[in-house]
């Protein structure tokens, strides 16, 4: 019953920048595997400055277990970068002027356990105050802290006004946003690490259907 509640809070999120086949009216999207080795990033071409109550929603993939060492989801190089992290004690961890959060709809404390479930989950993160975001998944150095998973749908509410991106370039690595008010560009991410999938009838996972050999998960169950 919990599940059924949750996950309509996330449909609209999910189903709102992707591709609706002509053919069959199947939809289907581009998914991205971030990888430490190859120190794959997104930057903004404009950093994201929040003022309290300003929020910053994304879709996460969960690990499987903890991690090994800190793996960035946010951050900036500024004096208020907000930086989120999953650490290696299995929870999450983030700077103070990230006020609150919320995991699938749901309020969650900060520095509570993530998931560990190799599933789709949103993130929704609330400022508290001067709160800057310019980097997903890396460190600010950009030489650690990379993280080893799947970012997707980020949308940024600063005073009112959206910047919506899908991180689901098939290829190329300059994604404007949907209002044309900012651009990600994909550092170090291949084509070889960008796959397509098709949503489910139930909408309940993403299913890859690129040609073999895939490198993407086979299926990715959205929570």
């Amino acid at each position: 019953m919990i599940k059924s509640m949750m996950q309509p809070m996330i449909r609209p999120m999910i189903k709102s920048m992707v591709n609706p086949d002509a053919g069959g009216g199947a939809i289907t999207r581009f998914f991205a595997q971030l990888d430490d080795v190859l120190m794959s990033y997104y930057v903004y071409a404009n950093t994201l400055n929040f003022t309290s109550g300003d929020t910053y929603k994304f879709l996460w993939l969960a690990p499987i277990s903890a991690v090994t060492s800190n793996e960035y989801l946010t951050d900036d190089t500024g004096a208020s970068r907000a930086w989120f992290v999953i650490n290696s004690a299995g929870n999450f961890s983030a700077n103070s002027n990230v006020g609150s959060m919320k995991l699938d709809g749901n309020s969650v404390s900060l520095g509570s356990g993530y998931p560990k479930d190799g599933k789709l989950h949103e993130i929704e993160l609330t400022y508290n105050g001067a709160a800057s975001v310019s980097i997903l998944g890396s460190f600010n150095t950009l030489v650690s802290g990379f993280y080893n998973g799947i970012l997707a749908n980020p949308v940024a509410t600063i005073s009112g006004v959206t910047t919506t991106n899908t991180l689901g370039l098939a290829t190329g690595n300059s994604e404007p946003s949907a209002e044309a008010n900012n651009t990600i560009t994909y550092v170090n991410i291949p084509d070889s690490n960008r796959e397509e999938f098709q949503l489910s009838g139930d909408e309940t996972q993403w299913d890859n259907i690129s040609p073999p050999v895939q490198v993407l998960p086979a299926v990715i169950e959205i929570a």
